[in-house]
């Protein structure tokens, strides 16, 4: 990734900030394709960003789903872990008619 202005911290970016960890940069978010291990969207955010911004998740699976030709049709597992498992993401995928929950089995 090509540096973008002189922040002084690594050469991070203007982006970037401090994490919960006290170390500096990025807290990205990403959606994967499970069967061709191809990355399909990527949010790029700062390193005290919160795990669990709705806004972000949704935006990343909009991208995510863009990238998969025939995406409304076909029936799509989205997996999320803990912090993305909010209700605003399940009313989310539930306008999209991409949510079913399924007890294990």
């Amino acid at each position: 990734m090509p540096h973008s202005g002189g922040t002084g911290r690594g050469g991070c970016g203007p982006d970037a900030a401090v994490t919960f960890k006290k170390t500096f940069g990025f807290h990205p978010l990403a959606a994967w394709h499970a069967n061709t291990t191809e990355c399909l969207a990527m949010l790029l955010r700062p390193g005290n960003a919160d795990a669990n911004t709705v806004a972000d998740h949704i935006a990343v699976l909009t991208g995510a789903l863009a990238q998969i030709p025939g995406s409304s049709a076909a029936k799509i597992l989205v997996r999320a872990d803990g912090v993305g498992a909010t209700h605003a993401l399940l009313e989310h995928l539930e306008a999209l008619s991409l949510f079913s929950v399924a007890a294990p089995g």
